[in-house]
C-alpha cells in the first residue's frame, strides 16, 4: 500500500489574479510538503501523479515515486477533481489517494 497525491496544475496556474495565484501556489506547497512530511514520519510510502508543471513545482519533496499525470486537454480548468480522476485510472490496487491537505498526524 502506498499513499498517493495528485496535482493537475492547470486550475492552479490559470488563476487570473496574480496575487490570488501566488496565494494558491504557496498554500499548495505548504500543504503538500506537510502531508509528505507526515507520511515520511510514519514511514508510509507516498507516490505523486503530476503533470509537468506540477512536477516542477513539487520537485523538492521526497516522494518515493513521481509518475506522469495526463488530463485531457479539453477538460475545463474549473473541474479541479479531473486530476484525481486521472490518477485513479493509473493507481495500483491497494493504494490510497489523499488530498494534499491531509495530514496523518498519528499512527492510530
Amino acid at each position: 500500500m502506498k499513499l498517493v497525491h495528485s496535482l493537475w496544475s492547470q486550475p492552479l496556474l490559470l488563476t487570473q489574479d496574480p496575487a490570488e495565484r501566488t496565494k494558491k501556489i504557496i498554500t499548495t506547497l505548504w500543504c503538500y510538503a506537510s502531508s509528505v512530511a507526515y507520511a515520511k514520519k510514519h514511514r508510509i510510502p507516498i507516490r505523486l501523479y503530476a503533470d509537468e508543471a506540477a512536477r516542477k513545482l513539487l520537485a523538492f519533496l521526497p516522494y518515493d515515486e513521481v509518475l506522469p499525470l495526463s488530463v485531457p486537454e479539453q477538460t475545463p480548468p474549473c473541474f479541479w477533481a479531473a486530476g484525481k480522476f486521472a490518477a485513479y485510472v493509473e493507481m495500483k490496487p491497494g493504494d490510497i489517494h489523499i488530498d494534499g491537505d491531509v495530514f496523518l498526524q498519528s499512527e492510530a
